[in-house]
C-alpha cells in the first residue's frame, strides 16, 4: 500500500514556494499589528489616566484607596505591556521601518510616563542611539531628537536642549 501526499499539502508548497514574498509581508503586517496593538495600550492607558484625572475632584472624598490602587495598576499593566511589545520590534531581523517607530513609540513612552528626568533622558538618548540611520529614518531620528529637546526644556535645562539643537544642526549641514 503506497502513502502519498494529501491534495491540500500540495497546493500549500506550491503556493509557499511561488509566493516568498507573501511571507514577507506577512512578516511586515504581523509586526505592524504588534506596533499597533502597543499603541492601543497606551491610549488605553491614557485614557483611563484623564477619566482618572477628570474625576478626581468630584469624587475624591467618596474613592476608596483600593480602586485608586486597582486603577494605577491598570494602567501600569497597560504601559509594562506596550513597553514589553515595543522592545519586541527594537530587535534584528524587524524591517527597518517598524523599528524606526517603535524607538520612537518607546522614547515617546519613556518620556511621558516615567518621572525621573536621568530615567526619562537615558531612555530617550538610548533609543536615539539604537535607531536606524539613513534618509529612510532621518524623520523619526528627528521626532526622538526633539522628544529629548522637549524634555531638556520642561525640566528646565535649557544649555542642554541648545547643544542637542546645535549638534542636530550640524549633522543636517553635513
Amino acid at each position: 500500500m503506497e502513502l502519498s501526499k494529501p491534495h491540500n499539502l500540495e497546493l500549500s508548497s506550491e503556493i509557499s514556494n511561488s509566493k516568498g514574498t507573501e511571507r514577507e509581508d506577512d512578516r511586515s503586517l504581523y509586526y505592524s499589528y504588534m506596533f499597533q496593538t502597543s499603541r492601543d495600550f497606551i491610549s488605553q492607558a491614557e485614557l483611563e489616566s484623564a477619566e482618572y484625572y477628570e474625576s478626581k475632584d468630584d469624587e475624591l472624598q467618596n474613592e476608596e484607596s483600593a480602586s485608586i490602587e486597582q486603577l494605577n495598576s491598570r494602567i501600569r499593566s497597560l504601559i509594562l505591556s506596550s513597553i514589553s511589545i515595543l522592545e519586541s520590534l527594537c530587535a534584528p531581523n524587524i524591517p527597518d521601518q517598524i523599528e524606526a517607530l517603535a524607538r520612537w513609540e518607546l522614547a515617546r513612552v519613556y518620556k511621558d510616563w516615567f518621572g525621573e528626568f536621568e530615567e526619562q533622558e537615558r531612555n530617550i538618548q538610548r533609543s536615539i542611539l539604537l535607531s536606524p540611520k539613513g534618509p529612510d529614518y532621518t524623520y523619526s531620528n528627528l521626532k526622538m531628537e526633539l522628544s529629548l529637546i522637549d524634555l531638556y526644556i520642561k525640566n528646565d535645562r535649557y544649555s542642554l536642549a541648545e547643544n542637542r539643537l546645535g549638534v542636530i544642526m550640524k549633522e543636517a549641514k553635513s
